[in-house]
């Protein structure tokens, strides 16, 4: 499904792996656009996404609000056009899932 690879007989992560100083990065830069978005929309469609967040199990404690939202359009968004600019996928011909792996520690 493009989320583990099998190399040389090891299994490794296919998927982008990012320490939490790079996670935090990438929310800084993607929540104010999401607000900006929600503001362009309109009250009614803002106040809709926030008040419809998909539920999350309990042992998941650091998921923003913005990718639990049922119209992720942010990140579709940037999937999109990093996939449109050959930066992301340009290699892969198959359904593979758009997503990262955040990790703590060293």
């Amino acid at each position: 499904m493009g989320i583990l690879a099998r190399e040389n007989g090891r299994i490794s992560a296919d998927i982008p792996i990012l320490s939490e100083s790079e996670y935090a990065v990438i929310l800084k830069l993607v929540e104010p656009w999401l607000k900006l978005l929600t503001e362009k929309l309109g009250s009614e469609l803002g106040e809709y996404l926030n008040n419809a967040l998909e539920p999350i199990p309990p042992h998941l404690k650091s998921v923003p609000d913005w990718l639990r939202s049922p119209i992720d359009c942010t990140t579709m968004s940037a999937v999109r056009e990093a996939f449109d600019r050959g930066l992301w996928l340009s290699d892969i011909d198959y359904c593979c899932p758009p997503m990262v792996m955040r990790y703590r520690g060293k």
